[in-house]
């Protein structure tokens, strides 16, 4: 007897087992979804499927604004094309809160915002289209390890990408005819805006956005490698239009970059710490030409020129080829002050360094050739106001200097 009852509850502990294994294999495993949206196929149904993780194919134009909540998600355009329009206008048109979702080769558009991510870990946007939303083309906020990269972001009427209180890395991205700001971070978020998260430069095209290129504000930091940033500002309403703007802020702008025709500055900075070439990733040199062509170098509080700063900020410069731009090559006003090495700054219009109210420059000689500073209109150092300095570190540190202004005495510090 006893024999028979072992064996039936054996029978039934493996009956269970098989069971429990039936019922369970369906959401440990990954789904395909294929997403037909002219036949009537939703995103909203494939989500709904119980599935460890989704990969979600869709095909032709799904109208419906998306809500991405679950973890291991991957939302991609079928090889034919595949597009999500928001239809309300009050809604992103893909709203993530679930980590580890990836979305890739898909046009995004109307909507509120196109992407929004919204306290979500490891968003990766690759290889899309975001255009003409309600609002910003791509937004993390409170999100973290945001990646978009080869993507087009443009023709959205605020911000391409906004990063508020988050951190995202943008690489090899077209960031073009936006309304405000082709990338603005707020709020102590964190950005590599082309510099990959393994240290590799891989930069963007930043072009003919409304109010600037890069805005870093309100103690973010961003470190900004390898792109070009040209022809921002078209909107003549507003009282930015620079290159990057780095307000309250702190940004590395390591190297390769070029930063042209701005009618504004090319670097407007505002009470912030921002260093200008570092070798540690890569080349140094960033080249700052031809802004400043349409601001007043009265309007100085809006910058002008090459590199402008403003109220106790602090600059490193190194390598850096300043040349052409309307105003002075670098403009240190209000109790700023920086280090200038190596490099060239050259046929600027307003002198090639403007030293005003406070503010003060040194000029180091460190392993390197000495700035050259010729070839500027007015002066090649100049010196208006009270209380400004400037001074040579290294043996021959001031020997690329050219004319320098009566009122402007040598001091040491």
């Amino acid at each position: 007897m006893g024999t028979v009852v072992r064996a039936l509850r054996t029978t039934f502990i493996v009956w269970c087992s098989l069971l429990t294994m039936a019922t369970t294999a369906p959401a440990s495993a990954q789904q395909t979804v294929q997403v037909h949206c002219g036949a009537g196929g939703t995103i909203a149904s494939a989500l709904a499927r119980p599935a460890r993780s989704l990969v979600i194919v869709v095909h032709g134009t799904c109208d419906e604004n998306v809500t991405i909540a679950r973890d291991d998600v991957t939302l991609e355009g079928a090889p034919g094309g595949g597009t999500v329009f928001g239809p309300d206008s009050t809604k992103h048109t893909i709203f993530v809160t679930g980590s580890r979702v990836t979305i890739k080769s898909l046009s995004v558009t109307g909507g509120r915002n196109g992407i929004n991510a919204k306290g979500a870990s490891f968003l990766s946007v690759r290889d899309c289209d975001v255009h003409n939303a309600g609002h910003s083309g791509i937004t993390f906020d409170q999100s973290i390890a945001g990646h978009v990269d080869g993507s087009t972001i443009q023709a959205n009427p605020q911000q391409g990408i906004y990063i508020e209180s988050a951190s995202a890395t943008l690489t090899n991205n077209v960031i073009s005819g936006n309304g405000q700001w082709g990338v603005l971070a707020t709020n102590g978020s964190s950005g590599r805006i082309g510099l990959t998260d393994a240290g590799q430069y891989d930069g963007n095209t930043i072009e003919n956005n409304g109010e600037g290129g890069i805005r870093i504000f309100q103690g973010a930091s961003a470190t900004v490698a390898a792109n070009t940033i040209s022809g921002n500002g078209t909107n003549q309403q507003s009282t930015s239009r620079s290159g990057i703007s780095v307000v309250d802020a702190a940004a590395n702008i390591v190297g390769g970059n070029t930063i042209t025709n701005h009618p504004s500055s090319g670097v407007a900075i505002h009470a912030s710490r921002v260093v200008i070439g570092n070798n540690a990733f890569g080349s140094s040199v960033n080249t700052i030409s031809q802004n400043g062509s349409q601001v007043a170098q009265a309007n100085f509080p809006f910058g002008n020129g090459g590199v402008f700063a403003y109220v106790d900020s602090a600059l490193d410069i190194r390598d850096a080829i300043i040349t052409g731009n309307t105003g002075a090559g670098v403009a240190l006003v209000f109790r700023s002050n920086a280090t200038i090495t190596a490099g060239q700054i050259t046929r600027n219009t307003a002198g090639g360094v403007d030293l005003e109210t406070g503010s003060a420059v040194i000029f180091e000689l460190f392993q390197s050739s000495p700035a050259s500073v010729t070839g500027n209109s007015v002066a090649d150092l100049r010196c208006a106001g009270t209380d400004v300095r400037y001074t040579g570190f290294g043996p021959n540190s001031l020997a690329g200097i050219g004319t320098i202004t009566n009122n402007c005495p040598p001091a040491n510090f």
